[in-house]
């Protein structure tokens, strides 16, 4: 039996050198000198908590390190990763701010790039080992698996969990998120949405042709009109069959999920500066929308003359990245199917689909040992509540929005 008290008082007693191993882990920076450095620190620090780590060389991404700990009969795997995603956030110093390696703490916040996502979430699951250990009793066998990705929807891991998979093999695996919600209490994920993410090109002249030679396609016009065809001004996606696999929120999901999940969603729109979100959903019509709806986003448009000043010209190409986000039961390859065939039909052949990355969604359920929250919240609250009312609270709580991936 695990002695929650023991733990406590452990954890209470090392939080300014658990919060200052979280600080100098993300003053270590993500470019490749800086990913040997942070590995070496994580071996350092895997080893003083008394488990056995090894760096595994892998083509396509950085070293991989696993270490594993304790012998109890049930396992648990924990996934996280040690670089900075200077890929889909970049990196860069601005005047006036911190600098994003700083791993500054003022009152109870941390302030660095990688704070949360996911350097102060990997020390936070690696702390809690060692104060399990400290108080006599590590009651599973713990195994660590951390990612140095070098790009977004990088395909090393699918090839090392192949390769690798005796090694991996344990009761529940969880990933690397720690979050919060909108009432600062502690989350768990029962699923992740699957995405879709394509670049749409549509080539022009076979060089730039100045604006006034009205003959002549515009690929940028052509781009709009293929991205205005994908959804309509109710924000509904306009691919034929794209919602055909949808579930409707179940009277468990909604008792057992949405009834606990805070609800107070004006507090995320006024961080966000808006004065609504779409569709006018607000409360748990927000909430549904968020977690258990598919959408499509335009994360990027650029094609010809940018930056101040005339430039009459016609763009030689046009592009525009665009991201499905998709729930349980849709599959990424039957959306991408269907997106050719609507730009198809609605007269856009000629826009190329270029797949830059898809993954298939998954969902534990609430009727899983580790959906069914209610059981265990009783247990937990006491100690989830004093979590939250300690000096400091957690290193992942306490960083900011820049250090997200």
């Amino acid at each position: 039996m695990v002695d929650l008290a023991a733990v406590d008082a452990y954890v209470d007693a090392n939080l300014d050198r658990f919060l200052a191993e979280v600080s100098d882990l993300c003053r270590i920076g993500s470019d490749a000198e800086a990913m040997t450095a942070a590995r070496a620190w994580l071996e350092s620090a895997f080893e003083r908590i008394g488990a056995t780590p090894r760096s595994i060389e892998w083509s396509g991404a950085h070293p991989y390190v696993f270490a594993s700990i304790g012998e109890g009969a049930r396992s648990v795997l924990f996934f996280n990763h040690y670089d900075v995603a200077d890929y889909t956030n970049p990196v860069r110093e601005v005047p006036g701010e911190r600098r994003p390696f700083s791993g500054t703490i003022e009152g109870d916040r941390l302030y660095a790039r990688g704070s949360a996502d996911d350097k102060g979430t990997l020390l936070a699951r690696m702390h809690a080992v060692e104060a399990l250990r400290a108080a006599g009793s590590l009651p599973v066998t713990v195994r660590f698996l951390v990612e140095g990705k070098t790009g977004v929807s990088n395909r090393a891991l699918e090839s090392f969990v192949e390769r690798n998979h005796p090694m991996l093999v344990s009761d529940c695996c969880l990933w690397e998120a720690g979050a919060k919600d909108e009432r600062e209490r502690q989350t768990i994920s029962l699923g992740h949405k699957g995405n879709l993410y394509v670049d749409l090109a549509v080539h022009g002249t076979d060089r730039v042709w100045p604006s006034r030679y009205t003959l002549f396609p515009n690929p940028a016009w052509t781009l709009v009109w293929a991205l205005a065809s994908l959804k309509d001004e109710a924000e509904r996606v306009r691919v034929p069959g794209f919602y055909e696999r949808v579930r409707a929120v179940s009277a468990v999901e909604q008792r057992d999920v949405y009834a606990h999940l805070a609800d107070d969603t004006d507090r995320l729109r006024e961080r966000a500066g808006l004065t609504g979100f779409v569709a006018g959903v607000h409360g748990q019509d927000a909430l549904r929308r968020l977690y258990s709806e598919p959408s499509l986003a335009i994360c990027g448009v650029e094609g010809g003359a940018s930056g101040e000043g005339q430039k009459l010209v016609l763009p030689r190409e046009a592009r525009a990245k665009i991201e499905f986000r998709l729930v349980p039961d849709q599959d990424p390859d039957e959306v991408l199917t269907a997106l050719r065939a609507h730009l198809d039909r609605e007269g856009f052949g000629e826009v190329e689909v270029l797949v830059q990355g898809k993954c298939p969604p998954y969902t534990l359920g609430t009727g899983t040992s580790f959906g069914a929250g209610r059981t265990c919240r009783s247990r937990g609250s006491r100690s989830a509540t004093r979590a939250t009312r300690s000096r400091r609270t957690t290193s992942t709580s306490a960083a900011t929005t820049t250090g997200s991936r």
